[in-house]
């Protein structure tokens, strides 16, 4: 699959001691290291943190932060990845945004990470729902019920009993031929 490289806000809108940016795509980390000063984004192992600071365009420092870089296949979205975690306010953390959304990125559709995980294969449709109704739980039940969701086990349950109605349908049709 060939996507554009995306961008958006992961944790809830609001003031906060930090606030997340995902960044994701075949590009996102060679993007994010033309306004990241501070290491070579580049020369990064997957699954590293990096220190440094996101520059304006005329170079001034836009905000202090530590970079997780994740490189593909093994991210949410089987994507590189890039998190930025920045100061939690309110318009550093746009600014952020908008800086990263000046270079060839643009702003993720609600829900288009979890999608980009389906369409490249890393999660299943129920593990999907499932991730929707962990976010969404409002009781320790529905909290237990969602991680079952996103721990495969709703999904193995669904194709047993496929499997069992396929041969219970297969049996049938032998006995009426």
């Amino acid at each position: 699959m060939n996507f554009d490289t995306i961008a958006a806000i992961s944790t809830a809108y609001g003031t906060a001691g930090i606030s997340v940016i995902r960044v994701s795509g075949d590009t996102a980390i060679f993007q994010v290291n033309q306004i990241f000063k501070g290491f070579d984004l580049l020369k990064a192992k997957s699954h590293t943190l990096h220190y440094g600071h996101i520059i304006n365009e005329d170079g001034s420092f836009l905000d202090e932060v530590m970079i997780g870089v994740m490189k593909a296949p093994k991210t949410f979205t089987a994507e590189d990845v890039v998190e930025i975690p920045t100061h939690g306010g309110i318009l550093i953390t746009q600014k952020v945004l908008e800086r990263i959304l000046s270079l060839d990125i643009r702003l993720a559709e609600p829900g288009e990470f979890s999608q980009r995980a389906y369409l490249n294969g890393r999660i299943d449709l129920v593990e999907a729902e499932s991730i929707m109704d962990l976010i969404h739980a409002k009781s320790e039940q529905a909290l237990q019920i969602a991680n079952l969701g996103v721990r495969k086990e709703t999904s193995k349950l669904i194709r047993n009993l496929r499997s069992k109605l396929l041969t219970i349908i297969a049996q049938i049709e032998v006995n009426i031929d």
